[in-house]
């Protein structure tokens, strides 16, 4: 059944235009259009999509103009500050939101804005019914009554024409694709580095936002001491397919993530995949069978793993063709597709 649905999120560089590829793809025949709390989207989303920004006008503008001129079925909201207006929008409205919840402002050590914003967010859980825990961990740390009105439903990421074996080229090339943040934590990498001897030929490959900063790579280079020689920096790539395919070892060494889709990549592409052991990555990755974890923020750690993976490659293709079912089982877009359509058609009945 064709559905008018309003996505709010920021149009920022932080991951949630994946998550909104994603849920766009659960919608096939409905009419989308994007409400930006802040920044701005480009490319496909542009190109294909209507797409209104907060700032173009004041608020009791967007109250009026939602309620009398777009008049959409349901409101499918990401990030903490998205989904504060989505729910003015809803509750004005009377038209049903979907709040998309990744947990970033619940995470952490407990801090005066921490305990504000759960307070703003307990206030809005009367207005908003419909949550969706993107994972596990999600889940589990939500507030209780928000926890009672959420259902879990983790993201898939769509298939792809990729090659999927593992390029053999003498040298091992360990990639992370992680923006530049406190919680990516990429010193444990660099400080892994240096302690490799110079035996395990390795190349090691920064992406994401940030990462060809000349403060990140000189902090990098520092961390990584008499091997820093081996570190590259890339900044945000358009084609993170190639930059998979081109590595052997994919390491995501946050100490916290919601759903870290890098890994939900890596298995997709069959690369083995190397993960500090925070929650919401052990509710994915079983150590020893589809990846392996390392205590995070523990360099030596990380760097006997290194090691490890650098002298067994049939380790390496053991553990990627593991990660590779665990997507295909679990995390799959059609999965995720199905369980989502059937929430919202769920919700517009109840509406009714």
């Amino acid at each position: 059944m064709k559905r008018s649905v309003i996505i709010a999120s920021h149009g920022d560089r932080g991951g949630v235009p994946i998550y909104i590829k994603n849920s766009i793809s659960s919608l096939s025949g409905s009419k989308v259009l994007f409400f930006l709390t802040a920044g701005s989207v480009s490319g496909e989303l542009k190109a294909k999509y209507e797409v209104y920004t907060l700032s173009e006008q004041p608020l009791w503008f967007w109250l009026f103009f939602l309620r009398t001129v777009l008049q959409s079925d349901i409101i499918l909201c990401h990030s903490f500050l998205a989904s504060i207006v989505a729910r003015l929008f809803s509750l004005f409205t009377r038209v049903p939101c979907i709040y998309f919840v990744h947990g970033w402002s619940w995470r952490g050590k407990r801090s005066i804005v921490k305990y504000i914003l759960l307070f703003i967010e307990k206030k809005l859980s009367y207005i908003t019914t419909n949550f969706i825990f993107v994972s596990t961990e999600v889940q589990r740390m939500a507030p209780d009554i928000i926890k009672k009105k959420g259902k879990l439903i983790k993201t898939g990421i769509p298939n792809i024409v990729a090659n999927l074996d593992e390029k053999h080229d003498g040298q091992l090339i360990v990639a992370m694709f992680a923006r530049v943040c406190e919680a990516k934590d990429h010193s444990t990498l660099a400080e892994a580095i240096s302690k490799l001897d110079a035996e395990i030929n390795i190349a090691v490959k920064f992406f994401g936002a940030g990462t060809n900063g000349l403060q990140f790579m000189k902090q990098m280079n520092i961390l990584a001491g008499s091997n820093s020689h081996l570190l590259s920096f890339y900044g945000e790539v358009t084609d993170v397919v190639s930059e998979i395919e081109n590595a052997n070892i994919i390491i995501l060494s946050s100490v916290y993530e919601a759903l870290p889709l890098t890994i939900l990549e890596g298995f997709r592409q069959k690369r083995c995949v190397l993960a500090s052991d925070f929650e919401g990555v052990k509710d994915i990755i079983l150590c020893g069978k589809n990846g392996l974890l390392f205590k995070k923020r523990d360099h030596n750690e990380l760097a006997k793993k290194i090691i490890l993976l650098a002298k067994r490659p049939e380790l390496r293709e053991q553990i990627a063709e593991c990660g590779y079912q665990t997507w295909r089982q679990f995390y799959s877009i059609d999965r995720y597709c199905i369980e989502l359509n059937d929430r919202i058609e769920e919700i517009l009945e109840v509406k009714n």
